[in-house]
């Protein structure tokens, strides 16, 4: 009877949840009067997995101990009574892969109703379970525009806040090779503490030659967050490996940042009934197969839009200054509504790909022809082919206006 009335229960939480009656103004069943139910907290944590360059993140995280090999952001439920009939949904923008114990499938995400008894999980066919867990998959911008310079002596990390909210905890990892052998390699990282939007930072630190870290400060700033020891631990026990050791990489470049809750709650949105007094959510964006030596860019300027109207006018001028510093001088067509603002620039072999910031809100029906200086050095003199590459950050079609 118990399992007949759970299917009935999650039968309907689509319509209870998409009615908005699910509120903070409810009374719960325990007797709350206040919106909410006094020390229920619900505690969260996944993590935001990116390809740099790329707009497909996984979100994923892993449970300690699972029967399966999957990985997804885990929910903890912390109360001191039981409790029955506790509705959770969390809304997803995407493709969903993986729900344990299996949700029900709604209109916006998936839905799970549980009991809880002594914090433990009760799924509707009587499975106990320590916490939920699903994984998904989300089409996210990037956030950051980085890369790592190695000289041999030192290592320079570089990155940028492109997004538009403030990152915190800069976690910045670089890996790379010892010896003969793959296991062979050494550990370089930093930690940042804040970017603001638009912010960039370089540092530049003394290459180590040893494999050695120190996950106490991560864990720290999982705790200050809000998760229990224990989940910061559990969170860390399968994380540090991939951070740190992959092992499909003999060189890598990677970070992970954390997010705002209110972001976490953008991207997922999460309702529970009875509503907890609290909810931590800790959410980490995840990015690899950052570029590694990548040439410095010493000076980028720009002249002011000429020529405005439409047209195919091109201009390059690739010259050695006698510092054995490479300058590049090139010309694009942008929209007059529109700016340039940084530039960037990466080497693949012998191609300099020359990235520049387009900026703009709104579009005009012109375009204006602007001219660019690049001075680069840290890369041998050769010929190289060269190749432009906009980055748009915050721009909108004609269609947007």
């Amino acid at each position: 009877m118990k399992n007949e009335k759970k299917l009935m229960i999650m039968g309907l939480v689509t319509i209870i949840l998409s009615a908005g009656m699910i509120t903070g103004s409810l009374i719960n069943s325990s007797g709350s009067k206040l919106g909410f139910l006094s020390d229920f907290e619900v505690h969260e944590w996944g993590v935001f997995e990116q390809v740099y360059g790329s707009n497909i993140a996984n979100v994923l995280g892993e449970p300690p101990v699972v029967e399966f090999e999957v990985k997804k952001p885990v929910i903890y439920f912390h109360y001191d009574k039981d409790l029955t009939d506790i509705v959770v949904e969390v809304e997803i923008d995407g493709d969903i892969l993986v729900t344990i114990p299996d949700a029900k499938i709604t209109d916006n995400g998936i839905g799970w109703i549980v009991d809880l008894d002594n914090n433990t999980i009760i799924a509707p066919d009587g499975t106990q379970y320590n916490y939920l867990f699903y994984e998904c998959q989300m089409n996210i911008t990037q956030g950051v525009i980085a890369f790592v310079t190695d000289d041999g002596e030192n290592v320079t990390f570089y990155v940028k806040n492109a997004g538009d909210f403030e990152i915190t905890d800069i976690f910045y990892i670089y890996g790379y090779s010892l010896g003969n052998t793959f296991w062979n390699r050494g550990l370089t990282y930093v930690h940042i503490d804040k970017l603001g939007i638009g912010e960039q930072k370089t540092i530049t630190v003394e290459r180590k030659n040893n494999s050695d870290y120190d996950t106490s400060e991560i864990l720290s700033v999982l705790i200050n967050n809000g998760l229990t020891e224990k989940e910061s631990k559990d969170l860390l026990d399968y994380w540090e490996n991939i951070w740190f050791r992959p092992t499909n990489m003999r060189t890598f470049a990677q970070m992970f940042y954390l997010m705002p809750q209110s972001v976490y709650n953008e991207l997922l949105p999460i309702s529970i009934y009875p509503t907890p007094e609290v909810i931590r959510r800790v959410g980490l964006f995840f990015i690899t197969d950052i570029p590694v030596n990548t040439p410095i860019l010493e000076e980028f300027a720009v002249e002011p839009c000429s020529n405005c109207g439409f047209g195919n006018g091109e201009y390059t001028n690739i010259t050695w200054l006698d510092d054995d510093k490479l300058l590049v001088e090139v010309g694009v067509y942008i929209n007059c509504c529109q700016d340039i603002g940084e530039g960037y620039v990466l080497m693949l072999g012998d191609e300099l790909i020359l990235g520049y910031e387009v900026v703009g809100e709104n579009l005009c029906r012109c375009m204006c022809f602007a001219k660019m200086k690049y001075i680069i050095s840290g890369i041998p003199k050769q010929d190289y082919k060269i190749t432009l590459e906009p980055i748009n950050l915050k721009v909108f079609t004609l269609d947007d206006q």
